[in-house]
Order: structure tokens, then C-alpha cells, then sequence
């Protein structure tokens, strides 16, 4: 296992306690977030923190999948908006790591719909 993977995990589990400092330490301070789906970004570790910190309810990640390679990370994550309820969101966030610290996260919130007719019969739905 990898300090960047180890990082990502530390990430998460700093978010989900509300260990606000404990995540700073994680982040350059010119960290790079971006939301390409809503056209939203931050470019400092405080923005993220003060996102994180400010998002209503009693929320919760659990880490699905998490994926490094060099200096780059992946993580699929359930968001439960009430922690302890079944209902989730998917996340993916994909990271760039800088001298051992998170500089970059790009992320993803897809939101389920259903498909449109398909040709193909061999395609299941799950």
C-alpha cells in the first residue's frame, strides 16, 4: 500500500470526522477542486475546507474503490446525505498528489437515469 493511498484514506476518514485540521494537513495550500459537471471551483485548501464544513446534515462517505498510480489517485465513494441511512449518492474523485500533499481533486457526482431503448439483448439491467 502506497503513503499517497494511505493519504486518500485519511482524506475521507478526516472528512467524515469533522477533523477539519486533521484534512488541512492533507492539502496543498493551492489546492485545485473543480466540479466539471456544474462549471463550480475552488483554489485554496480554506474554500474546501469551508465547503466541506458548511455542507448541510449529518453526511457521510464511505469508500467504495480507491485506486493510486504514481502521483495520481482515485476514489468511488457512496455519499450517504444522513449518516446511517441507506440512501447515496455516487462520487468519483479523481486527485493529483504534490509533494506528499492532495494538490488537485476533480469530481464527479452522476446521477442514475433510465437508459433508452438498446438494440443489444445481451445488455441486463441490474
Amino acid at each position: 500500500m502506497s503513503g499517497y493511498h494511505h493519504l486518500l484514506e485519511r482524506f475521507w476518514d478526516c472528512s467524515n470526522r469533522r477533523d477539519w485540521q486533521g484534512l488541512q494537513v492533507l492539502l496543498s495550500p493551492e489546492l485545485h477542486y473543480r466540479l466539471p459537471q456544474t462549471r463550480e471551483r475552488l483554489d485554496s485548501d480554506q474554500s474546501l475546507l469551508e465547503l466541506f464544513s458548511t455542507w448541510p446534515g449529518d453526511w457521510e462517505c464511505k469508500i467504495e474503490e480507491l485506486v493510486v498510480d504514481g502521483v495520481r489517485g482515485v476514489t468511488r465513494i457512496a455519499f450517504h446525505p444522513q449518516r446511517g441511512k441507506p440512501e447515496h449518492e455516487l462520487g468519483i474523485s479523481f486527485f493529483r498528489f504534490e509533494n506528499d500533499v492532495i494538490a488537485e481533486i476533480v469530481e464527479f457526482w452522476p446521477v442514475a437515469y433510465e437508459p433508452p431503448q438498446r438494440l443489444c439483448q445481451a445488455l441486463r439491467r441490474y
